[in-house]
C-alpha cells in the first residue's frame, strides 16, 4: 500500500469514496488508510472553508467545514458562556480522522435558544508502531487548532414575527449574489434559503466554495443558517455524488420539513429536468423513483399533526410544476401538486425558469400561489401569525413585485 500523500488523499476525497466513481488503484487504497502514516506535502492545518450552519430545526442544526489536511474535527457548544457539550462527525459510531470535509449535527437543542460554538481540529498522524506492528489503540496526533466562538439561535415554533430570504439560480454569479445580500435585514432574518442551481454542473471539487458557499460564510452562514433545496445543475456532474459533503442532508435525505413560528416548511428535491433515460445523463440519473419516494413521504407528512396544525404551510423546491411541458415540470405537476393541494399548502417557492412568474391559485390545477423567482431577484418573506408578505427585490434594490397571503379561516 502506498503512503498517504496529499495527492492520494485529495484524489480520494474528490471521489468522495462514492461507489459510483471509479478511482485508480492507488486512490482506492488511499480511501481506506488502514495503517499507513499520512505523509507528503500537506499544508498546515486550517479551516479552509466554513463553518456554515445548515439544516436548521427547532431542536438541531448542522455545521459543515472543510480542512486543509485530513483531521479529526469536533464541535464544542453550549448556552451562555459555557461550551460544555461536544459533537463529532461520526457514522454508525465511528469517527473518521482522515476526512477533509466535515459534517457535524448538533442535536437535542432547545427551541428559540442562543448557542455558542467553536470548532476544534487536530491532524491524525499514524497508529503508533510497537513490537513490529501498528496498534489501533495507540493513535498519534499532530497540530491542533480551534476557531473563535460563534453563535446561532435555534428555530422556534413559538416565534411570532420574523423574515426569511430566498434566492435561486445563482449559477456561480458571486458578485450578483453578493449584491442581493445587501438588501437583507439581518437583525430579523431567521434563515437564508438557497433554492437550487447555485452552481453550473458539479465538475470541480471547489465549485461550491467559489460559486456561492465561501460568500455565504463571509456574509452570514457562520451565524445565520442556510436552508438548501437542490437544483438540477447542483446534482449533475463528476462530483455530484459528493454533494452532501458540502450541503448537508437531514437524516440521510435531501428533503425534509421544519417549523418556525406559524409556518411549517417543506423542502423538496425536484431532481433533474429531463427523463432518466435521456442521453444527456449517460445512465447516471434515477430520479423517477426518487420523486415517487418523496411523493409517498409528502402525502404522509402533510397529513401529520405538525403540518396540519400550522397556520401556514410553505413548500420550497427548485423546478416548478408549470410554465412549460418539459419532463421535470410535468413530473412535479403530476406527482406532487395533488398532494400539495390536499395538504392545504399556502405557498410554493420555485426557481429554474430564469424568469419571474407568479401563478395565482387556479391558474392551472393549483389551489395555492406559486412564485417562481428569477436569476436577478431575492424574495423576502415577512412572517406574522396573520399573513405572509412577500416582496420580490432586484439585486439593484428595486422592488419588483409584492404579494400578501392571509391566514385561512
Amino acid at each position: 500500500m502506498p503512503k498517504l500523500t496529499r495527492r492520494h488523499m485529495l484524489a480520494a476525497t474528490a471521489a468522495g469514496a462514492a461507489s459510483s466513481l471509479i478511482a485508480p488503484r492507488e486512490t482506492q487504497a488511499a480511501c481506506v488508510p488502514a495503517h499507513q502514516p499520512i505523509e507528503g506535502d500537506w499544508p498546515a492545518l486550517e479551516i479552509a472553508h466554513g463553518p456554515s450552519l445548515q439544516m436548521p430545526t427547532p431542536d438541531g442544526i448542522t455545521i459543515v467545514c472543510h480542512t486543509t489536511r485530513p483531521a479529526l474535527v469536533w464541535v464544542e457548544y453550549g448556552t451562555g458562556d459555557k461550551l460544555d457539550r461536544k459533537a463529532v462527525p461520526s457514522a454508525h459510531g465511528v469517527v473518521n480522522p482522515f476526512a477533509l470535509n466535515h459534517v457535524i449535527r448538533l442535536s437535542d437543542l432547545q427551541p428559540g435558544t442562543r448557542y455558542r460554538y467553536r470548532i476544534h481540529a487536530k491532524t491524525f498522524l499514524e497508529y503508533e508502531l510497537a513490537n513490529g506492528r501498528r496498534w489501533a489503540h495507540r493513535v498519534r496526533y499532530g497540530q491542533e487548532i480551534a476557531t473563535e466562538p460563534r453563535s446561532f439561535t435555534t428555530l422556534d415554533p413559538a416565534a411570532a414575527n420574523y423574515a426569511f430570504y430566498i434566492v435561486q439560480d445563482i449559477h456561480e454569479h458571486v458578485q450578483r449574489f453578493d449584491e442581493m445580500l445587501n438588501v437583507v435585514e439581518w437583525d430579523r432574518t431567521a434563515f437564508i434559503a438557497l433554492n437550487g442551481d447555485m452552481i453550473n454542473d458539479f465538475m470541480r471539487p471547489d465549485q461550491n466554495f467559489t460559486g456561492f458557499l465561501d460568500l455565504c460564510v463571509k456574509r452570514f452562514a457562520m451565524e445565520t443558517p442556510i436552508v438548501y433545496a437542490r437544483g438540477n445543475h447542483d446534482i449533475r456532474g463528476h462530483y455530484a455524488p459528493t454533494l452532501s459533503e458540502y450541503m448537508a442532508l437531514h437524516d440521510g435525505r435531501a428533503y425534509y420539513a421544519f417549523d418556525h413560528g406559524p409556518v411549517h416548511y417543506i423542502v423538496l428535491d425536484s431532481g433533474e429536468d429531463k427523463n432518466d433515460g435521456h442521453e444527456y445523463y449517460g445512465g447516471l440519473a434515477d430520479f423517477d423513483r426518487y420523486i415517487d419516494e418523496q411523493a409517498r413521504w409528502l402525502k404522509q407528512h402533510l397529513a401529520s399533526e405538525a403540518a396540519q396544525r400550522a397556520p401556514f404551510r410553505v413548500a420550497i423546491f427548485h423546478i416548478p410544476p408549470y410554465n412549460s411541458d418539459w419532463y421535470g415540470e410535468v413530473r412535479v405537476r403530476r406527482k406532487w401538486i395533488p398532494i400539495l393541494n390536499e395538504g392545504n399548502v399556502n405557498l410554493a417557492l420555485c426557481g429554474h425558469q430564469h424568469e419571474l412568474i407568479l401563478l395565482n391559485p387556479g391558474t392551472r390545477d393549483n389551489n395555492f400561489p406559486i412564485l417562481i423567482g428569477d436569476m436577478n431577484t431575492i424574495q423576502r418573506v415577512d412572517v406574522s401569525p396573520q399573513a405572509l408578505n412577500i416582496t420580490v427585490i432586484r439585486h439593484s434594490g428595486k422592488v419588483e413585485k409584492e404579494l400578501s397571503i392571509t391566514r385561512r379561516s
